[in-house]
């Protein structure tokens, strides 16, 4: 909860604001020399943020010391000289602890999150220790090295050319470069999981593209798990390779997208993709964790599984999307969502059926010409109590390129009609 209140002051993500306050509580804690110099205008605070980022694989004990080592350190060295300094002391340190430096760097065996570029591409690191790197990489080069010699034989004999899905190796009479082979034989290879089964994917990859840009009248950018922009034409590669799509209605002003009937208590598989369609992320404000992996679908008024007909209903406007941590968060009302209607009052995702056949879902009011058919809704909207401290509304997710294509078609319109 102090993470979501300090993302929220501050505008950035639960992640950054969980290290800010764990580099806060550690310098008063850790190092209580070095933060009395830097109150002193003595050390900068970037140089005691190094210091405790880089000293973070010691233990507590070993830390404090360096603290102790360090608290009494003339400062008035470059910025170059400061580094090295900290780095032999910090190399020191650790030479003294029982683990060997194999050790160490197994410790340190992990691959990160994806990281997402602006042009279609993102990037995987994979860190451990260099030897298994390098192995690794290795067989990777070796697997490259023999499809490539595939491809070579199969170009020279007129065969069939392994992993040439698109022709493009047949088309131009030149094998793949084998940065792009090592690329297919890891994207390719199976991942070992000792023999134990791993379970159906629980979500597929949702890549929503606007109509125009998929008849390619438009090179409007699709949205890729509904925040990763991907260009017009990587969309329309992937729509075309696609064996299924999905029509999913929007506003056609706001882009809201527009909400499916209500069901039973487990929503169905399409209020679920609805869902995630609202909110790419974990609904708690501030928090990244994509709704696509380890999230739960969540009540915003909670169901009452004793008396069903007094707690919360199963429906989309009363459903999002938590990560299991702050699932349970809410779970012990450190945090209290409501969801807002346009009329100001809160709800959490009753459906009120006016005189004029107008429906209200929770979040907004919809006039109806025909049956089923909404003329104009806006964004939904969910209010927040982060505890005693913090309270703040955010609104959904929508078609972020409606509002755009509706502005292009609105000026090719009125140019229209000045020409005429």
């Amino acid at each position: 909860m102090e993470d979501v209140q300090v993302a929220v002051a501050l505008r950035t993500t639960t992640t950054v604001a969980y290290g800010q306050i764990r580099d806060a509580h550690e310098a008063l804690t850790l190092f209580p020399l070095l933060f009395a110099r830097v109150e002193a205008g003595e050390l900068p605070v970037e140089w005691l943020r190094r210091v405790i980022h880089r000293s973070r694989d010691l233990p507590e004990e070993d830390r404090r010391g360096l603290d102790g080592v360090m608290g009494d350190w003339e400062f008035g060295v470059t910025s170059e000289t400061f580094r090295r300094l900290l780095g032999e002391l910090i190399t020191w340190f650790t030479s003294l602890l029982d683990l060997s430096s194999v050790e160490r760097a197994q410790r340190r065996r992990h691959i990160g999150v994806p990281v997402v570029g602006v042009d279609g591409t993102a990037s995987l690191t994979v860190t451990g220790p260099v030897p298994e790197i390098l192995a690794f990489a290795r067989s990777l080069d070796a697997a490259a090295e023999t499809l490539q010699a595939a491809q070579r034989h199969a170009l020279d004999d007129d065969d069939e050319v392994p992993f040439d899905e698109d022709g493009s190796v047949r088309g131009s009479g030149k094998t793949m470069t084998r940065g792009r082979l090592r690329y297919e034989a890891l994207l390719r290879g199976e991942v070992n999981t000792d023999g134990h089964e791993v379970p159906a994917a629980r979500f597929a990859i949702l890549v929503t593209i606007p109509f125009l840009t998929l008849l390619g009248r438009s090179e409007a950018p699709a949205l890729l798990e509904g925040k990763h922009p991907i260009p017009a034409d990587m969309a329309r590669e992937l729509a075309g390779e696609c064996p299924e799509w999905m029509r999913i209605l929007t506003d056609p002003v706001t882009g809201a997208f527009l909400p499916l009937p209500p069901e039973r208590y487990r929503p169905s598989a399409q209020m679920v993709t609805h869902v995630r369609l609202r909110g790419p992320e974990c609904a708690v404000p501030g928090c990244g964790r994509a709704s696509c992996r380890g999230v739960e679908v969540d009540h915003i008024e909670e169901f009452d599984h004793d008396h069903p007909g007094e707690g919360g209903v199963t429906e989309i406007e009363n459903l999002h999307v938590l990560c299991w941590s702050h699932h349970q968060v809410k779970t012990v009302h450190d945090i209290d969502p409501v969801r807002l209607r346009d009329d100001g009052k809160s709800s959490g995702g009753g459906t009120d059926r006016g005189n004029d056949g107008s429906v209200k879902h929770g979040g907004s009011r919809s006039s109806v010409v025909d049956p089923g058919i909404p003329v104009s809704r806006t964004l939904g909207r969910t209010h927040w109590s982060l505890g005693d401290a913090v309270e703040l509304t955010v609104q959904d997710q929508g078609d972020l390129m409606t509002p755009f294509i509706v502005r292009e078609l609105e000026t090719a319109w009125h140019q229209h009609l000045a020409t005429t």
